[in-house]
């Protein structure tokens, strides 16, 4: 009895009880007194914007990573970020004119870019599912695989009655990494061939291909012979499609070991902004079936319109006020009306019309009056004017035109000149003279503008100075450049590869004309030519090499020693194995124009039925 009232003042002096959003209440305190503590009037909506992405979207981030929290926690948390984002008068909250849904949205889609806090809980937690699955050594891994899923993978493991908090969130978030991960082959001796996710064949994984009786293939080794695939066995027991997807991966020659991966990322790694951007997708794709089922009409997003305009040349919070104006977000007063009833609906400015946002920004006689004085006309959209949305895409649709960027970014600066005349002539009842309205716009276009070039103007001196540090180094006589490059032909499934070896006085040594199975990835076949590259260089008893060849975007990749996707990550880390062999390995820019000679054997290799060599001397 003693004891049981004992535990009752500590859960009472100490906060504990069995509410979680009680238990969790301290994060909404917390973001309430930082925002509480910012004047928020003297920041514009693009410094909320930055503000509450930095500040309020990381308070609750370490919670989030262990544990669920509660959905009512999760809306409260949205709800002070939206009345931080529309502000307050008077201790009063102001109106919403967008809801929050379109905020959350990533900008491609038409939103702001916030995070959807239920959904940013669930792709933290899936972070620690794919660590606990790959790093099994972890402590922690092991206290929760002793507990939960002994002799079992954590995608298999239950969830008790008695299950700890922690477990059971971790478990919520699950299904994000079992749909997302599959076996990544190396060596081929830890993937089941019929039960594993191993194939990139653009939907689960698995192979469609059922499993002929009697057959004792079971892990993918099987299939392969002296580091390559078995051809005629693979043809022979999967069908085609199989055989051309499995005949796809690149095989390790340094024998590694197979691996989980998370196909959605190029590098094979979970990250949350991955998976919050797949459950993402997922929310938006139910709500289009929802809309299509209802007999609703669904407003698909144009990721272009929005791309360009948040690459726009122009001040951030101007382009916030170009979202808002086609989200119809902007407080006129026919909106006000709409909404609460009060007021006039009619325009100050002219007193003819209900002030909506086309008629403030293009149809009054006060905005046609400065849009004379503006140094951008488009007269021939003059019948678009009667929808901000349909005005803006076709007027986006001349940036191909000469200075068509230049031109609609001055454009956005008229559009806010004349917002913030109108907001003097209602609020301070200031008239301002048309002329120094358009003035004043094409003076603040310019000035970003100047901004803008100054700081690309110091980068470009700067890369320059780099590159000049760089050409003073002396070559190495004992080296051997290798120039490398391939030929793919059009209905052909094999790629040729010329290369040609030359000594530090630019002479002769030795060519080959290769020809190889393609992947269908130019990249992978890239680098499966550059790992036989070294295997010949090896060959010949070299030992300071260089290998150049043309695409910039794989130059960078084997220089840093990380691949980009995970079609090439094997060839690459086979690659660096490789490079062991050699003092120095090396990879630089080869000209086609100047190193024509091997662009020409890669073409004969897709003329000859077998590998060729030469010397230079026989050419």
């Amino acid at each position: 009895m003693a004891s049981q009232t004992k535990s009752t003042q500590l859960k009472s002096k100490y906060g504990i009880t069995r509410t979680k959003e009680q238990i969790f209440s301290f994060i909404k305190d917390k973001i309430r007194k930082k925002m509480d503590h910012w004047k928020t009037k003297l920041l514009s909506q693009a410094g909320k914007e930055t503000l509450m992405k930095a500040v309020t979207l990381a308070t609750p981030t370490y919670a989030m990573s262990c544990y669920k929290l509660p959905r009512k926690l999760c809306k409260d948390i949205s709800t002070m970020m939206a009345r931080c984002w529309w502000g307050q008068k008077e201790m009063k909250d102001k109106q919403h004119w967008i809801t929050w849904d379109k905020f959350t949205r990533s900008k491609a889609e038409g939103g702001m870019g916030f995070k959807d806090i239920q959904m940013f809980n669930k792709a933290l937690l899936a972070k620690q599912v794919w660590r606990i699955m790959t790093q099994p050594n972890l402590l922690v891994s092991k206290v929760l695989k002793e507990k939960y899923f002994p002799g079992g993978s954590v995608l298999e493991g239950k969830v008790p009655k008695n299950a700890s908090w922690i477990w059971q969130s971790l478990m919520s978030a699950r299904e994000v990494i079992k749909d997302g991960c599959q076996k990544k082959v190396g060596n081929g001796k830890g993937t089941n061939i019929w039960d594993d996710k191993w194939i990139n064949n653009g939907r689960d994984g698995r192979i469609r291909t059922q499993k002929p009786e009697g057959s004792e293939l079971k892990k993918v080794s099987q299939l392969m012979a002296q580091h390559r695939w078995n051809r005629n066995l693979i043809y022979k027991v999967f069908h085609k499609e199989d055989a051309e997807h499995i005949l796809s991966i690149p095989i390790s020659w340094s024998d590694q070991e197979d691996r989980m991966i998370w196909k959605h990322n190029n590098n094979g790694q979970y990250t949350v902004a991955n998976g919050y951007k797949i459950l993402q997708q997922k929310e938006m794709d139910k709500k289009e079936k929802r809309s299509r089922e209802e007999g609703c009409s669904y407003q698909q997003t144009n990721k272009e319109l929005w791309e360009a305009l948040w690459k726009m040349p122009i001040k951030h919070k101007m382009k916030i006020f170009v979202w808002k104006c086609i989200n119809n977000g902007l407080p006129v007063k026919a909106q006000i009306f709409n909404r609460t009833k009060k007021g006039e609906p009619v325009c100050c400015g002219c007193g003819e019309s209900m002030e909506t946002i086309e008629h403030v920004l293009l149809q009054c006689k006060k905005a046609k009056e400065i849009w004379k004085f503006a140094l951008v006309q488009w007269d021939g959209l003059q019948d678009q004017t009667g929808c901000f949305k349909q005005w803006w895409n076709m007027m986006m649709n001349a940036r191909a035109r000469n200075e068509g960027d230049d031109r609609i970014a001055l454009t956005v600066n008229v559009l806010w000149q004349i917002w913030k005349a109108r907001n003097a002539r209602v609020f301070n009842s200031l008239q301002k003279e048309p002329f120094k309205v358009s003035e004043k716009a094409t003076a603040e276009w310019k000035e970003y503008l100047d901004a803008v070039q100054h700081n690309q103007r110091r980068s470009t001196a700067e890369t320059r100075r780099q590159q000049e540090s760089g050409q003073g180094e002396q070559a190495d006589t004992e080296a051997v450049t290798l120039k490398l490059a391939i030929q793919h032909q059009k209905g052909n499934s094999s790629f040729g590869i010329g290369i040609t070896a030359l000594n530090a006085a630019n002479q002769g040594i030795a060519a080959w004309s290769l020809r190889e199975r393609s992947s269908g990835n130019k990249d992978q076949d890239l680098a499966e030519a550059v790992r036989l590259c070294m295997v010949k260089a090896a060959g010949k008893g070299w030992r300071k090499i260089n290998i150049r060849f043309e695409n910039k975007k794989m130059m960078a990749q084997f220089q840093n020693g990380k691949a980009w996707t995970i079609a090439i990550e094997a060839i690459m880390e086979d690659v660096q194995q490789m490079s062991l062999w050699f003092r120095t390995c090396t990879f630089g820019r080869l000209n086609e124009e100047t190193d024509s000679l091997c662009y020409s054997l890669s073409k004969i290799a897709l003329l000859n039925f077998c590998d060729m060599e030469w010397n230079y001397a026989t050419l």
